[in-house]
This record gives C-alpha cells, sequence and structure tokens, in this order.
C-alpha cells in the first residue's frame, strides 16, 4: 500500500508499508524520485462533483431515509 500524506505543490510525501516496499520495485527508488501516481475513480469522480457549476435549478435533495430506517433495514 501505498499512501500520500503530504502535497506541496508538484511534490507529494507518501508512506509505503514494508510488504509492498519489498514485492515492488519502489524499493530502488531514493527521495527525490519521479514516478507515475495514479488518482482512483473515487476520488477523480468527488474532484468533478465538488468543482462542477451548482444547476440553475435545484431540485429537492431532501430525504426520508434516517439513521433508524438505515438500521431496520440491515445497515449498521
Amino acid at each position: 500500500s501505498l499512501t500520500v500524506n503530504e502535497v506541496d505543490g508538484c511534490v507529494f510525501g507518501v508512506n509505503i508499508v514494508p510488504h509492498t516496499r519489498q514485492e515492488t520495485t519502489i524499493k530502488g527508488f531514493q527521495a527525490g524520485s519521479k514516478v507515475n501516481l495514479e488518482v482512483d475513480l473515487l476520488a477523480r469522480y468527488l474532484e468533478r462533483m465538488m468543482t462542477a457549476p451548482q444547476a440553475e435549478h435545484q431540485t429537492d435533495t431532501s430525504s426520508n431515509i434516517t439513521p433508524e430506517f438505515l438500521s431496520e433495514n440491515g445497515f449498521k
């Protein structure tokens, strides 16, 4: 697992679990190595939603779903 934990402009700091380091080409990297980081699909979708212009005519987004309803229907 590789987790980006710091972003400063175009520079990223990462955490790498030992197993990933041992079993991948990451073990040959040094500080300052250039790598390709891919954004997962969910993060890309969320970013698009957050930066999209608001609809001119918004629809009602209220819901009757409550925590009790979810619990009664198997969600915990």
